[in-house]
């Protein structure tokens, strides 16, 4: 009876592996049926009711393991049982207890780093993710949480090299590209961004996230209705993400649809009314449309919720600016970049109210410095000719050349 019930344990494992949940399930409980305190069956099925979604099962089955006997493994998938359930005080203990078994244990320094970055204290988890890193530098996903701790903590080059670690250590590793994609996008970066994009949708197609950044690099790559179809699948998982909605909205005022993305705009507030982005984006929207005192106080609102929201002071500025309140704009444009020192638009706004102010030398700077932040920035480049009496340096005019070939295809 034993060496069978060895056997169905170990058939049980090899289902848990390949992702056949319900029959590992049967399995587990057909062992723990004729031998109650198998600790390993009632590791193993926490574990799994843990990946099935279902926490509470998970600490009542790995309790009882270690009731019968501790160690590491089981201390660390505790941790992340009760991390699941929302309980991060109990999840942090359980991750400790086993790092007490075992100090070099490096899935619960990583679940640790988890717990305790969910608790914001998000310089000791880079520091725990790091230190499972060191010990076992291809550990894909304590690489991809040591990078959303530096990214966190404004590490934008560490945050990078931590993601493509990742990336090389697990090609297969969906959250790693979906980050990876989401930092090229930021660095602008887009084509490498939308390959891992495309990647992170093909390995992680029930995941709204990364259809989401999927649509966001198509729509910096000009490829609106690609863009529309993946927020249209984002929206099937997720239907109610507020920051999902505003990029839908984005797409369609991208397209001059301004009509339907002010209803999107509208549903995205209806969603989340806390976030500065939706309102910033709808300020720029009415301000499309010249209705510029319901942009203003659609950034006004963004501000209230966030005064350092680049896009919204930026737009105040430009308001403030066309009704030539030059010395409020220009407030509010140093705002942007302060809090966003590689804005583009913002150095551009400068160089705009420069150049209307006659100071002709502040205007170049500005163009100049919107440009190095942007340089397909071709609005910067019209400034900056204008600035100059259209007599560019080589080198700029062949830059706008190719931004207007490009253009043209």
């Amino acid at each position: 009876m034993e060496r069978r019930l060895q056997n169905v344990l170990k058939e049980a494992l090899a289902q848990h592996q390949q992702g056949r949940i319900l029959d590992a399930d049967r399995l587990y409980q057909e062992v723990l049926q004729h031998q109650p305190n198998n600790v390993d069956a009632l590791h193993l099925s926490g574990v799994l009711a843990m990946q099935a979604g279902n926490p509470g099962l998970a600490v009542e089955r790995i309790l009882r393991a270690i009731a019968i006997a501790a160690n590491a493994d089981f201390y660390s998938h505790l941790g992340e049982a009760y991390r699941r359930l929302g309980d991060l005080g109990r999840a942090t203990e359980a991750c400790r207890a086993a790092l007490r078994i075992d100090p070099g244990h490096i899935h619960a320094l990583n679940n640790l780093g988890v717990a305790l970055l969910d608790q914001g204290a998000t310089g000791q988890a880079r520091d725990l993710f790091a230190q499972a890193v060191q010990i076992s530098p291809r550990f894909a996903i304590a690489l991809n949480n040591l990078g959303n701790a530096l990214r966190l903590l404004g590490d934008r080059d560490g945050a990078l090299a931590a993601f493509q670690k990742a990336v090389q250590a697990d090609p297969a590793y969906g959250d790693a590209h979906l980050n990876l994609g989401q930092m090229l996008q930021d660095s602008l970066q887009r084509s490498a961004a939308l390959g891992h994009c495309r990647r992170a949708v093909a390995l992680r197609p029930d995941l709204a996230q990364a259809h989401n950044n999927l649509g966001n690099a198509l729509r910096e790559a000009g490829l609106l209705d690609a863009a529309k179809e993946s927020y249209s699948k984002a929206l099937r998982l997720d239907p109610y993400n507020g920051l999902i909605l505003n990029n839908m909205a984005q797409a369609l005022q991208e397209e001059g649809h301004l009509g339907e993305a002010l209803v999107w705009y509208q549903r995205s507030i209806h969603a989340d009314e806390s976030a500065a982005r939706t309102y910033a984006n709808l300020g720029s929207c009415l301000q499309e449309l010249e209705r510029f005192a319901d942009a203003r106080k659609a950034y006004e609102e963004a501000l209230t919720r966030d005064p350092n929201w680049a896009e919204a002071n930026c737009g105040l500025g430009r308001i403030l600016g066309d009704e030539g309140e030059y010395d409020q704009a220009l407030e509010y444009y140093r705002k942007a970049i302060a809090a966003r020192p590689d804005f583009s638009p913002a150095y551009a706004g400068l160089a705009t109210i420069w150049a209307e102010l006659g100071r002709l030398e502040e205007a170049e700077g500005a163009s100049r410095k919107a440009l190095r932040c942007d340089p397909e920035n071709g609005a910067a480049f019209a400034l900056l000719a204008q600035v100059l009496g259209r007599r560019l340096p080589d080198e700029d005019l062949e830059s706008m050349r190719g931004i207007e070939c490009s253009a043209a295809a």
